[in-house]
């Protein structure tokens, strides 16, 4: 049989199905001169409207066959997986406040290190096409995206460190050169033989977490990061560091994302959302040459995607492929390319819970501070001449230059919210004396 008849034979099938073409009639099909007619079966001219319903339903299939296989395809990998929602009955753990920042403030900062060790893993992403990807596809969920990116060459890094601390003669050295390409080396040999998705088969001696060795691959990957940038390029999230006043959180980005060629696993992403340490919450690993396939801009783009989804919360897509959270083949290819697409309804409803579920926190919480700052206020001021006074007669008012700046307070269910509605009132005398009459009650 010849293409042509090939092709008008497939044509046929196709065509016989259609409901809108006429029961019979010469139908040409176009760049094989050969024509079709189209006949309805014995049933089909008995029972018209049926037979017409029959065709409907037939190119209903035809058309939605794509979504029905793209669905299937989800639902396997995802039990291949052990994923899928029907697999586990509660969510998976969120850490680090990711997702409550996401929540209450709108807004995410995600720096992303790219970790190049030769030429044969040698690669570049673009920032503004990063963080236009992702502020698009995460606005749909009202979350805003800022990227930071860095290329890291360990080696150079390395150097650049060294060069800070030590001069050019002392470089030249054999211990100086040999500590110049062992820490490098060192670096790599711990990424070629690390999987992003696996514990650490020998718990690392070297780094310690809680007080014993670590066996989570993304906390010892941080801290080589940080000997190699410094705090000054690189700062671990959730890390404390000596303030000014004590202890404080001071994160460079909510979260952290090193692609790096890890060895070849299950997975060439992950966002470690088992983990049970802080410290471990806030990274991303990827595999930049899964299978011995460099990942390119877009699919960077909707993996970054998938696992910061993770971090605030969302589950795998289950039920609705056309997901950036599904593992869904077909509409990967789309989301890739459209990241209006990124997330779908079953995403989008379960952030509106998780941010329902801070919302009603911090009403709770709101609730119960201004209850207290009422007690407070009613403790500590009354009114005379419909002025807010000080209650204690002993009080008295901070003065600056000789004059007194603070004779009328209007204390209002607590400092912060009386400045709020008094902002001319937020000075340092202000402050001092409201804080004087609490400590001298």
């Amino acid at each position: 049989m010849k293409l042509k008849e090939h092709t008008a034979k497939a044509v046929g099938y196709v065509v016989g199905g259609m409901p809108f073409i006429p029961t019979e009639k010469k139908i040409k099909i176009p760049g094989t001169g050969y024509h079709l007619i189209k006949l309805a079966p014995e049933w089909g001219k008995r029972h018209k409207i049926l037979y017409r319903a029959y065709n409907s339903a037939l190119t209903a299939l035809l058309f939605l066959s794509p979504a029905i296989a793209d669905g299937v395809g989800n639902t396997v990998a995802l039990y291949k997986a052990g994923q899928h929602k029907l697999q586990h009955s509660t969510q998976a753990p969120r850490g680090a406040g990711i997702d409550r920042k996401a929540a209450e403030n709108g807004l995410l900062t995600l720096a992303v290190y790219n970790v190049n060790f030769g030429e044969e893993d040698a690669s570049h992403y673009s920032r503004s096409e990063l963080e236009k990807y992702l502020d698009t596809a995460f606005g749909r969920l009202g979350i805003g995206i800022n990227v930071e990116y860095l290329d890291v060459n360990p080696r150079q890094e390395w150097e650049v460190r060294l060069r800070e601390v030590y001069t050019d003669e002392e470089m030249k050295t054999p211990k100086l050169q040999q500590k110049l390409q062992g820490f490098p080396a060192e670096f790599e040999k711990f990424v070629r033989n690390t999987e992003i998705n696996k514990p650490l088969e020998t718990p690392d001696e070297k780094f310690m977490n809680a007080g014993k060795p670590t066996t989570e691959p993304q906390l010892v990957v941080a801290i080589y990061l940080e000997d190699l940038l410094g705090s000054k390029f690189f700062e671990m999230p959730g890390t404390i560091v000596a303030g000014t006043s004590g202890i404080v959180n001071a994160p460079r980005a909510d979260v952290s994302i090193v692609i790096a060629d890890f060895k070849d696993g299950s997975a060439s992403g992950t966002a470690h959302n088992y983990s049970n340490t802080v410290f471990g919450e806030p990274y991303v690993l990827v595999d930049k040459r899964h299978s011995n396939k460099t990942i390119d801009q877009k699919s960077l783009k909707a993996l970054l995607a998938h696992e910061t989804g993770h971090k605030i919360g969302l589950d795998h897509s289950s039920f609705w492929p056309l997901d950036v959270m599904s593992y869904a083949p077909i509409s990967g290819w789309f989301i890739e390319r459209v990241p209006q697409l990124a997330f779908g309804p079953e995403s989008w409803f379960e952030w509106r819970g998780i941010k329902g579920h801070y919302t009603a926190d911090e009403r709770s919480a709101n609730h119960n501070s201004q209850a207290i700052d009422s007690e407070l206020d009613d403790k500590m001021f009354v009114q005379k001449s419909g002025l807010w006074v000080p209650a204690n007669d002993s009080f008295t008012p901070a003065f600056e230059d000789g004059k007194s700046k603070t004779s009328l307070l209007i204390p209002n269910r607590g400092l912060e919210r009386t400045l709020k509605l008094h902002p001319d009132l937020d000075t340092p005398v202000y402050r001092k004396t409201y804080l004087q009459q609490i400590t001298q009650n």
